[in-house]
């Protein structure tokens, strides 16, 4: 399940604008748990598990979390075509790397029928976009992943509480572009 109580949304950290870890304990105990199931295999088909190990390594990295993997051929398989991923390695951090992961077995497994994986990538590169401004580019990604978590949420039928969050989370993301634009 989602253990996200021990970060406070409302309240920006400094200047970056990222929320607060509350509780770094909790935090580094959860990342520590879900890289020793990662490690042991039992969350390769989880999207919602890798998306929160993703999490945890982009608000509390660990050593692992900030190493440098090739996510080549997970991008060719998402159909971009363009000059970064047509070299032969494209490297990305731990963190991002799992939200593609995440991406990836949501289309393989679950016939691409989960906004989640592409609203938690969106808002990494939101927010990592956010610290820097020469990755103005990762604004553009961002963009990308919103539409592509519309484009699921569009083909799937939804029950009324369903509806409810979803249009939660697409109001949210409505408002966090607008800020953004």
């Amino acid at each position: 399940g989602n253990m996200n109580c021990d970060i406070d949304k409302q309240k920006p950290a400094g200047e970056s604008g990222k929320p607060q870890v509350v509780s770094g304990a909790l935090y580094k105990m959860k990342r520590d748990m879900l890289w020793v199931l990662y490690d042991a295999g039992c969350i390769d088909n989880f999207p919602f598990a890798l998306m929160e190990l993703g999490e945890c390594e982009e608000h509390l990295s660990s050593p692992r979390g900030l190493e440098w993997v090739d996510a080549s051929e997970m991008l060719r398989n998402e159909g971009k075509d363009d000059a970064t991923t047509k070299a032969d390695e494209t490297m990305v951090l731990q963190n991002e790397y799992f939200f593609l992961l995440a991406i990836s077995i949501s289309k393989k497994n679950y016939k691409d029928a989960q906004t989640y994986p592409y609203l938690y990538a969106a808002h990494y590169h939101r927010d990592a976009g956010r610290e820097d401004q020469s990755q103005e580019y990762r604004l553009v990604e961002s963009m990308r992943l919103y539409s592509e978590a519309s484009r699921v949420a569009s083909q799937y039928r939804y029950d009324a509480k369903d509806c409810l969050q979803l249009m939660k989370h697409m109001t949210t993301v409505a408002s966090l572009i607008a800020k953004d634009i």
